[in-house]
């Protein structure tokens, strides 16, 4: 069962491996998978997925071997068109609608032989990186969230939990919202809702001391469509809760209360009415 992950947004480095010494360091493998040890390969994932690791199977004779890993965003699935992109074709690789440099962070593995060098795919890309101390939110959609083509072009903040204040649209990176607690008693979270990974195509690139080692290219797109054609998240449907990026526009699903269908409409929030 597919499942989803809301974690901070930001990679994760994770190594495992035995060590042991050799007199020189490279890069044997890289390549995509779901868990960190890498041991579920794969090269198409959801946007509802759990985890999305870059793979690096490293060996080195010294202890200062530094590895890079460089997340580009090569296109993305054009929303508003109503795009389902089971098809190459219909991703949007125009520059002014990706981030080409999505994400990038650094690991020392030290010295090994084959170590499996894990960094996990972040949602928010390069951005992720700007602090909050409170929960991450997925932005809402303006009234004119398509009027700028194929892509959403208007967000606005989310809206906030009870005891915390929105710091605006993009605070916590592109496409999210940090809702700072207002409660100084309160414990302290830090945390993010359930969010989907940006639809489109991807290459993670590795370098080794600065220079490309080798590179894999992966593919992102909806939830596979279900017995009724509909491609629908693991997390159920509420209502006015964002739907742009998890699901394509116009795509129906049964919603978390009883005997609802919700719809994912121009709004890009959930419709939901009751069937019963």
């Amino acid at each position: 069962m597919r499942s989803r992950l809301g974690g901070l947004l930001a990679f994760a480095l994770i190594l495992t491996g035995a060590a042991s010494a050799c007199s020189t360091a490279g890069v044997s493998y890289v390549y995509m998978a779901i868990d960190a040890a890498g041991a579920q390969h794969r090269q198409i994932f959801y946007t509802d997925s759990s985890n999305i690791f870059c793979i690096a199977k490293v060996s080195s004779g010294r202890a200062d071997v530094t590895i890079d890993f460089t997340l580009e965003q090569n296109a993305v699935c054009p929303w508003c068109e109503g795009k389902t992109c089971v098809n190459p074709g219909d991703f949007d690789s125009n520059p002014n609608d990706i981030h080409k440099i999505f994400g990038v962070t650094e690991s020392t593995p030290g010295v090994g032989v084959e170590n499996v060098v894990s960094a996990l795919y972040s949602v928010s890309g390069e951005s992720s990186a700007l602090p909050c101390n409170g929960i991450r939110e997925q932005n809402l959609p303006s009234t004119n969230i398509c009027s700028g083509g194929g892509n959403p072009q208007a967000e606005i903040s989310a809206v906030c939990p009870p005891t915390y204040e929105s710091l605006g649209a993009d605070s916590a990176g592109p496409g999210y919202t940090c809702c700072e607690n207002l409660v100084a008693t309160a414990p302290a979270q830090e945390g993010t809702s359930v969010l989907p990974y940006p639809a489109g195509e991807y290459t993670c690139v590795v370098s080794l001391d600065g220079v490309v080692a080798g590179s894999t290219s992966f593919t992102i797109i909806y939830p596979p469509a279900n017995e009724l054609g509909n491609s629908c998240p693991t997390p159920p449907p509420t209502q006015n809760v964002p739907c742009y990026n998890w699901v394509p526009k116009g795509f129906s699903c049964v919603g978390y209360q009883p005997n609802t269908l919700c719809n994912c409409g121009e709004s890009g929030l959930w419709d939901c009415t009751n069937g019963s």
